[in-house]
């Protein structure tokens, strides 16, 4: 997702190598958003979001790109606990933290929101049935919202529909500054259920008080806490880690999203959401926790291959600007054929996303790498003991 969840640090802390599985992890999340996007943007989804027929049986499992976002959520958490774990607290300091978020995530956003509003008022203003018009109609107030990051608070339409994201995410981020905080005072664990806690008690305002609250997606917030957490405690309590049935927690949660994902109707899925968002969340931490700790040695190679770590290499201005591209492919190519829906799904699919996965590569050169925080210092080698040195 969002934001900052495709743009999360991978290595374990300064001066260790990177862990190629959670780039690969990072890259394949990415790319099921953008293949979801590209089938929500053919014609075969009626009004209330659903699809039917052979098409719902054969490619029903496209229908479900939000998750990919909670994948990027639990792998920020994640990416972005070990590093803390490894130093016992905030490599950077706070405000080290925020700035290393904020050069990562706001130049490349701001870029593509600045070119979405430009093609918004010359060729993507108007509906056309497709997922675009979620984008629609335009206005300054939510561009304005947009700009300082905060549509997740101001109640207004994204200059694109996936920019949500990425103001909830910025905000997600500052879990974990509260979470070392906490952990200074009453230990890890406590700190982890606090935040964890925070998440929670805003999903039951939610669902219970006022139903506003989801537009925060407090279920993130649990989510985030819970994968940062786990990272820590790999390095700061490994024997707790070692005593968790990660690979059980893993292959339950994903029984439980493809069984609902396959047998409930789409109404009951996108109501339930935010649970639905809490069972994945945990199962990918567990995923990740196992991978890391050598529990899922294929899995992990799987996620290693080369090309998802090129792929993650610019995944988040693949996020970025995927749905704009997608809009434009239609408006140019699908539009002036008068082909059939299931003409669209096939020209999106095989010809738009290769297509926009090469211009995500070519616009991250421009807009992502220059921004790319400096890599931290390696930790000073420890001096020798006087035995050391008397050798």
């Amino acid at each position: 997702m969002s934001g900052g969840t495709v743009g999360a640090d991978t290595r374990t802390g300064a001066g260790t190598r990177r862990l190629h599985h959670l780039d690969g992890v990072r890259a394949t999340a990415a790319l099921y958003v953008l293949v979801h996007h590209a089938f929500m943007s053919a014609h075969l989804v009626d009004s209330r979001g659903e699809v039917h027929g052979w098409q719902a049986f054969a490619f029903g499992w496209a229908q479900w790109g939000h998750f990919g976002v909670t994948v990027f959520i639990a792998l920020a958490g994640f990416s972005l606990g070990m590093p803390v774990g490894r130093a016992g607290g905030l490599p950077d300091g706070f405000w080290g933290f925020v700035k290393r978020r904020a050069r990562r995530i706001i130049p490349p956003y701001w870029i593509a929101l600045t070119l979405t509003i430009l093609l918004a008022v010359t060729v993507l203003g108007r509906r056309t049935g497709t997922h675009w018009d979620l984008s629609l109609p335009i206005t300054p107030k939510g561009w304005a919202a947009d700009y300082i990051l905060m549509q997740d608070v101001i109640p207004v339409r994204d200059a694109a529909y996936t920019f949500w994201s990425v103001a909830v995410e910025w905000h997600v981020y500052l879990v974990l500054p509260l979470l070392v905080l906490l952990w200074r005072f009453v230990g890890l664990a406590p700190a982890v259920f606090a935040c964890a806690a925070c998440g929670a008690i805003g999903m039951l305002g939610d669902a219970f008080v006022d139903d506003r609250l989801g537009r925060f997606f407090p279920e993130y917030y649990l989510v985030f806490a819970l994968a940062a957490g786990s990272a820590i405690a790999m390095r700061r309590a490994p024997e707790v880690v070692a005593r968790v049935p990660w690979r059980l927690a893993a292959g339950a949660a994903a029984v439980v999203v493809v069984a609902v994902c396959s047998l409930a109707s789409t109404r009951w899925i996108i109501v339930n959401t935010p649970w639905l968002d809490v069972v994945l969340g945990l199962g990918v931490v567990a995923a990740l926790t196992a991978m890391t700790t050598g529990r899922l040695p294929r899995f992990r190679r799987v996620f290693s291959w080369a090309p998802l770590a090129v792929v993650a290499g610019f995944s988040y201005s693949l996020y970025l600007i995927h749905a704009q591209l997608l809009q434009l492919f239609y408006l140019v190519v699908i539009e002036p054929l008068h082909v059939s829906p299931d003409a669209q799904l096939a020209l999106f699919w095989l010809v738009a996303c290769p297509l926009i996965v090469v211009i995500a590569w070519a616009f991250a050169r421009v807009a992502e790498k220059p921004f790319l925080p400096p890599p931290r210092k390696p930790a000073p080698a420890p001096a020798r003991v006087a035995s050391d040195a008397a050798a």
